[in-house]
């Protein structure tokens, strides 16, 4: 096995890609919050959040590339060119993404254990521990899904990329960020932008127009995953490599134009006052509906409204 770290890194590091024959392996340790393990988007399919979160990512990013993906540097020596059935050669590599779930439970037993046997030995399996990242789905007034770094991670990001994208990621293999889903309701839709945000914690930036991109698509990304969630391509593979081989977040190339920017500016402004109107008039209007069916429950006044006859009858007590 070709590993692009070294052995002691590799253990605490989050995501671990590695390299055996001519399959690249991406080894994934996420945990969920509550929401995400209980709360199923579809009552008809029995799968919830975590699940579906986990199964969009290792179906988008699984597949077979080009070989040219792979940097030169961590191809074994006798990586040969295998030969079809027909007598042509195809230089190809498989990648397979392996999901792993933590439960903080059961983390947390274990290292109280070994605090109870020696607080040294506690101590060490607490440094020597492997990272996790977090996924979190929860509701956001006007955030769409993203990935963010904890706070003191923040901000000084730009200092080592020189990118706007590093102010809120900070990324590096050890701390690749926490990612947050809105809760959608559409099964396809949690897959695909699982699978997206997972590509912030694999190593690669964003392709499509931000604002922090200066609204610039990056040019022959059309079908991007990084772009519009869509489809894993070989450019996205290598940069995913060269991103843990440097140990540095891979960006896509941008550029400045000030009618696109302040266009592109005024139209997500817009965009995202009409979101927060509707998110917050949806809010108001399930609270006051929940306050209203609570007065009523005190009240006892719904039972009668279920039953005219009751009602009547009552209305003839207080005459």
């Amino acid at each position: 096995m070709a590993s692009l770290l070294p052995s002691n890194q590799q253990k605490k590091q989050p995501v671990i890609v590695s390299l055996e024959g001519r399959t690249l392996i991406i080894d994934c340790l996420f945990y969920f919050n509550r929401r995400a393990l209980q709360e199923k988007p579809d009552p008809d399919r029995n799968e919830t959040y975590a699940e579906i979160i986990s199964d969009g990512i290792a179906e988008k990013w699984h597949g077979t590339y080009p070989a040219s993906a792979v940097p030169a540097s961590i191809r074994p020596v006798d990586w040969q060119v295998p030969a079809n059935v027909d007598g042509t050669s195809e230089d190809t590599v498989q990648l397979d993404v392996r999901i792993r779930q933590l439960d903080p439970r059961q983390r947390i037993d274990e290292l109280l254990t070994c605090y109870r046997d020696s607080w040294r030995q506690g101590f060490m399996a607490w440094l020597t521990r492997r990272r996790a990242v977090k996924i979190s789905v929860r509701p956001m007034l006007i955030m769409p899904a993203h990935v963010i770094s904890p706070l003191y991670r923040r901000i000084w990001g730009f200092l080592r990329t020189g990118q706007l994208e590093s102010l809120g990621l900070n990324w590096s293999p050890r701390h690749p960020g926490r990612i947050v889903i809105p809760p959608y309701k559409q099964v396809w839709m949690i897959k695909a932008v699982a699978a997206h945000e997972a590509g912030h914690v694999f190593g690669l930036g964003d392709a499509y127009g931000a604002i922090y991109r200066f609204y610039h698509e990056a040019p022959s990304t059309l079908g991007y995953m990084m772009n519009n969630n869509q489809q894993v391509h070989a450019e996205e593979v290598r940069m995913l490599l060269q991103a843990h081989l440097d140990k540095r977040m891979q960006f896509f190339p941008r550029k400045w134009n000030t009618r696109r920017f302040f266009s592109g500016l005024v139209c997500e402004f817009r965009q995202r006052s009409r979101q927060m109107q509707a998110n917050w008039s949806g809010s108001k209007h399930s609270w006051l509906s929940v306050r209203r069916e609570s007065r009523l429950s005190d009240r006892g006044e719904h039972c009668l409204s279920a039953n005219p006859q009751k009602k009547d009858q009552r209305r003839n007590e207080r005459r």
